[in-house]
């Protein structure tokens, strides 16, 4: 077997996967068009994982990266290894399982870490809003397969998207253990609201704090983040994200009904979950 660093073209890597003859594993849309959008944006490296030939010059390893290039229409360098054995194809991958995270990250997935941590807790809320079953009963049920599926049925950029507009918050109030609740929020919200510009605002307050009443659901919400005593930082873990999602559905809840807020916000574990409105 040779392994060798080599430009290969858009043709090129089509010609291989056209004249490939073994028996490959569903092409993932989700992670094609998150390698090529990588490759689009001059992100691709060479990593240490080759692409890999048969010496029939069939694909035994790489067929999503070299579907990336073509669906991107620009050549980049990877390694080749060239002569393998085709008996290798079956343990391709099979060895240790990787985590979720190291899977995106493969993929060229931006914030993969987050983006993992994200994807899980959403899944746990969902499960957790639409049939009441506790996290820790999701979590035993969530192997890293099923929250890829969830994300190649059109959810990565959703996630993604709600990534970004909470780092933009947390950028700026500074409690960075508040990213993966404020994120599920966020998704929810998106998906469920009937105020979209209402979302937009609430955001924009909670970012800026600036000029809010005594008795606005943000400024609540704002001292519940923030007290060390009785607010977010007294719990840890799962039941942190999961009272985060919720006082932060409460909060919003609240603004787009124009309802005063206690002084801030309480959680109990057996807080019921809410749906944003």
């Amino acid at each position: 077997m040779q392994v060798e660093l080599v430009e290969i073209t858009p043709l090129e890597a089509s010609e291989l996967l056209a004249n490939s003859h073994t028996t490959q594993r569903p092409l993932s849309k989700r992670r094609v068009a998150s390698l090529a959008a990588a490759i689009e944006r001059g992100e691709w490296k060479v990593t240490h994982q080759p692409i890999a030939l048969d010496t029939a010059m069939n694909v035994i390893d790489g067929q999503h990266r070299l579907a990336a290039i073509v669906k991107s229409g620009i050549a980049v360098k990877l390694l080749v290894a060239s002569d393998a054995d085709p008996a290798t194809f079956g343990v391709v991958d099979t060895g240790a399982p990787r985590s979720l995270a190291a899977i995106l990250t493969i993929d060229g997935m931006p914030q993969a870490a987050h983006v993992s941590t994200l994807a899980r807790a959403y899944m746990m809320y969902r499960a957790d809003l639409e049939s009441g079953t506790p996290w820790s009963t999701t979590i035993n049920n969530l192997p890293a397969q099923r929250v890829l599926n969830m994300l190649d049925a059109g959810k990565a950029e959703l996630l993604h998207t709600a990534l970004l507009r909470a780092k933009s918050v947390i950028d700026a109030i500074g409690r960075f253990g508040y990213r993966t609740g404020l994120g599920v929020f966020i998704a929810v919200a998106m998906e469920e609201t009937h105020h979209p510009d209402s979302l937009t605002d609430f955001l924009e307050h909670l970012r800026g704090g600036h000029m809010l009443s005594e008795t606005s659901p943000i400024l609540a919400l704002q001292r519940w983040v923030h007290n060390p005593r009785t607010g977010m930082s007294t719990l840890t873990g799962r039941e942190r994200t999961r009272a985060a999602i919720i006082n932060t559905t409460k909060a919003f809840n609240d603004y787009v009904d124009g309802l005063d807020a206690p002084r801030f916000y309480k959680y109990h574990p057996d807080t019921v979950a809410i749906a944003p409105r």
